[in-house]
C-alpha cells in the first residue's frame, strides 16, 4: 500500500478466536486488535447470579500511559489541539509528507497524538503518518489469551460508537437481558448506544460461548 494511493484513510480492527487447550481442554480466547474496538467478556457468577464486565482488550489511545510513554518517547505529543499539544515544535518538524491536523479544541474534545492528530495511537491504514520519521501512530496489534470458565457466557466485539456512551458494566447488563429476552443481542447494544446519544459508527458482535 503506497502513500499516494492510501491518503489519510484508516481503521481499526478487533478479532477474537476461541480455541480448547489440548493439555487442559479449557477454551482459550485469543484476542487481537489495533485502535479503540474492544472486547469484553461478560461472566455471570454460579453462586450470587451477578453479571460482571471483564476487558480483553484495552483501548489504543494516546492517553493510556503506556502509549502516551511511546509516544512522548518517540518525540510527539499528546492534546486536545496542537495548540495544547506543543507550542509548535510538531508542526514545524511534521514537513509536507505528513500533514498534522489542528482541531478546534473544548472540554470535550477528545486527545490527540501528534504529529497527525488522531484520536488513535495505533491503526490500520493511516499511512500518511507510518511514513513520517516520527511514527506516533503504528500499526502494530497487540495479542492475549485468556482462559475461560463456566461463569464466562459470552464475547462483545464493539467499536468506539458502543464504548464511547456505555461503559463496559452496561454493556454486558444490556446483553444479558437482551438474552433472557430472547432478543438479538446485538442488536439491543447499537440501540442502547443509540438511545445513548452516541453519533458515531456503532458497530457490535456478540458472541455466545457454547459452555454458557
Amino acid at each position: 500500500m503506497s502513500a499516494g494511493r492510501a491518503g489519510g484513510s484508516g481503521c481499526t480492527s478487533l478479532a477474537c478466536h476461541l480455541a480448547v487447550d489440548p493439555q487442559t481442554s479449557q477454551i482459550v480466547c485469543h484476542t487481537a486488535w489495533l485502535g479503540d474496538s474492544r472486547a469484553v467478556l461478560g461472566r455471570r457468577n454460579t453462586r450470587s447470579k451477578q453479571w460482571t464486565a471483564f476487558e480483553l482488550s484495552r483501548d489504543h489511545k494516546p492517553t493510556h500511559p503506556l502509549e502516551y510513554k511511546r509516544i512522548t518517547n518517540l518525540g510527539g505529543s499528546v492534546g486536545r489541539s496542537l495548540k495544547e499539544a506543543t507550542s509548535g515544535g510538531v508542526a514545524k518538524s511534521a514537513g509536507s509528507a505528513c500533514p498534522v491536523f489542528c482541531f478546534g479544541a473544548n472540554a470535550d474534545s477528545p486527545m490527540r497524538c501528534y504529529p497527525g492528530g488522531l484520536s488513535l495511537s495505533r491503526s490500520i491504514g493511516d499511512v500518511t503518518l507510518k511514513y513520517h520519521p516520527t511514527k506516533v501512530v503504528v500499526g502494530e496489534p497487540e495479542v492475549v489469551q485468556q482462559r475461560l470458565n463456566a461463569d464466562d457466557k459470552f464475547v462483545i466485539l464493539a467499536c468506539d460508537g458502543i464504548w464511547d456512551v456505555l461503559s463496559n458494566e452496561k454493556a454486558v447488563s444490556v446483553v444479558a437481558k437482551a438474552i433472557k429476552d430472547k432478543q438479538d443481542a446485538a442488536k439491543a447494544l447499537v440501540r442502547a448506544s443509540f438511545l445513548n446519544g452516541s453519533t458515531d459508527n456503532m458497530t457490535a458482535v456478540v458472541v455466545h460461548l457454547a459452555q454458557a
